[in-house]
C-alpha cells in the first residue's frame, strides 16, 4: 500500500475548481458518438472523485473529533486511574460514530457509480471492437482509443473500490479504539487513504486533457 495525501488536496479534485466547465470553450465542444460519450464518462469520473474528496475532508474532521474525545475522556482517565479497558465510551461518540457511518455509505453511492461508469465505457469498448472494427482509426482524440478510456477508468476505479472496503473497516472500529497509536492509526489511514495511489491522480489529469476538458 502507497501512502496518496495528494488526492486529498490535489486541486485537480477540488469540487470548486473544476476543469470541467472549460469544454464549452474549446474544440471538443461539439462531439457526438462515441467521443461524445468518453468525454462524459471522464466529466462524470472527475466529478464522483470532487465528491469523494469532499466527503473524505468531512470524514477527516470527525475522525479528528472522535480521537479528541477518546484522548480526554477515556486514554486520559484510563492512564489516571492506572487501568485500562475500564472507562466506558463516551455518549458524544454515538452521533459522531453515526455521522461517519453516513460520510461511508454516501461514498459507497460513489463508488457505485463509478462502477457503472466502468461497465458502461467497458461496454462501449465491446461494442466498438465487435462492430466497428472496420473504422479507419479507433483513436478518439489525440491517443487514446475507447479500450483506454475503459481501461483509464477501471484502474481508477479499482483503488476506490479497496478504499471503500478500508474506510468501513475503520467506521466499525475507531470507536472501539484501546490505545492513542491506534487512533491515530485510524486518524491517519482515513485521511492519507493508503489504497487510493497518486496515479489515479495522473491518469484523470491524462483523460481530462485527452478529451478536452483540460489544456
Amino acid at each position: 500500500m502507497s501512502s496518496n495525501s495528494g488526492v486529498v488536496a490535489a486541486g485537480l479534485l477540488s469540487p470548486v475548481s473544476s476543469p470541467v466547465p472549460q469544454a464549452k470553450q474549446n474544440s471538443y465542444a461539439n462531439l457526438t458518438g462515441d467521443t461524445r460519450r468518453a468525454k462524459d464518462l471522464a466529466a462524470d469520473f472527475h466529478d464522483l472523485m470532487a465528491k469523494w474528496t469532499a466527503l473524505n475532508s468531512q470524514g477527516a474532521q470527525i475522525i479528528a473529533m472522535i480521537a479528541n474525545i477518546k484522548i480526554g475522556q477515556v486514554f486520559n482517565m484510563e492512564e489516571g486511574n492506572g487501568q485500562t479497558g475500564t472507562i466506558t465510551l463516551p455518549p458524544e461518540l454515538g452521533p459522531l460514530c453515526d455521522c461517519l457511518s453516513d460520510i461511508v455509505e454516501k461514498m459507497s453511492k460513489l463508488e457505485a457509480k463509478m462502477h457503472l461508469k466502468v461497465k458502461t465505457a467497458t461496454g462501449l469498448s465491446s461494442y466498438q471492437q465487435q462492430y466497428k472494427a472496420h473504422a479507419s482509426s479507433s483513436i478518439l482524440f489525440s491517443t487514446m482509443t475507447l479500450q483506454d478510456v475503459a481501461e483509464t477508468l477501471k484502474t481508477i476505479h479499482e483503488d476506490f473500490e479497496q478504499e471503500l472496503q478500508f474506510k468501513r473497516e475503520i467506521c466499525r472500529q475507531v470507536a472501539h479504539a484501546d490505545s492513542r497509536d491506534m487512533m491515530m492509526f485510524y486518524s491517519s489511514s482515513w485521511m492519507h487513504q493508503p489504497y487510493i495511489r497518486s496515479v489515479c491522480c495522473d491518469l484523470l489529469e491524462a483523460l481530462l486533457v485527452e478529451t478536452g476538458h483540460v489544456r
